[in-house]
């Protein structure tokens, strides 16, 4: 599984389908959750995509600084992996939950 520095913080991700002509998906889990909450998503689109599954900061095989993580942490984190494999463009799927205030 590869890793990629994002500013100090050492994210792992996992990717499969290097054809660079075929679209990538890029998969993204909530804070605390890593790769393994897409397996079954990430093994239905690779081949006919190029698919990247990211271990959260935090969580998985990724680095755990001391938090909190700010928002601009998380986007550092996304844009130094797709660097790494060299994407450009990307369908971002996501999932998380919502912080409320009241």
């Amino acid at each position: 599984m590869p890793s990629v520095d994002a500013d100090g913080c050492g994210i792992h991700y996992t990717q499969a389908g290097e054809n660079p002509d075929a679209p990538a998906v890029v998969f993204l889990g909530d804070l605390g959750f890593g790769a393994w909450g897409w397996s079954w998503q990430y093994g239905a689109l690779a081949g006919p995509c190029r698919v990247v599954v990211i271990d959260t900061r935090g969580a998985g095989r990724s680095d755990a600084p001391d938090g909190p993580y700010a928002m601009a942490d998380l986007v550092g984190d996304l844009e130094a992996v797709l660097a790494d494999c060299n994407i450009r463009t990307a369908h971002l799927v996501g999932c998380g939950q919502a912080a409320r205030s009241r």
